[in-house]
């Protein structure tokens, strides 16, 4: 497990929403969207491993990514979170996206 980078915006205890971006992104892609939302919700956004500062590993399959954003939830001391953008992760086999959504109550 990778500790991510993250920018956060918005009071954390507000109910949590965490943004990921896509293949060629990095957290800095979702800041007006980020901000928006903290009116809000405590949002969480991450940079994915090997991608803007995040730490760089050869090991980038999707089983890492979820354990590096498990990671990053207990870092963050994100109990649930309400609603989450799965971007990349899309792909994750049956298993890693269970273990991911376990922390999340609804899906969108």
């Amino acid at each position: 497990m990778l500790k991510l980078h993250v920018r956060t915006y918005g009071d954390a205890t507000r109910p949590s929403i965490a943004l990921l971006h896509g293949l060629f992104g990095s957290s800095t892609n979702w800041g007006s969207v980020a901000r928006q939302l903290a009116a809000q919700y405590f949002v969480l956004v991450p940079d994915l491993r090997n991608h803007g500062q995040s730490p760089h590993h050869p090991d980038s399959d999707y089983p890492a990514m979820v354990d590096d954003l498990l990671g990053l939830l207990a870092q963050q001391r994100v109990a649930d979170l309400d609603q989450q953008a799965l971007g990349p992760l899309a792909a994750l086999s049956a298993g890693d996206l269970q273990r991911l959504l376990e922390r999340v109550d609804g899906a969108v």
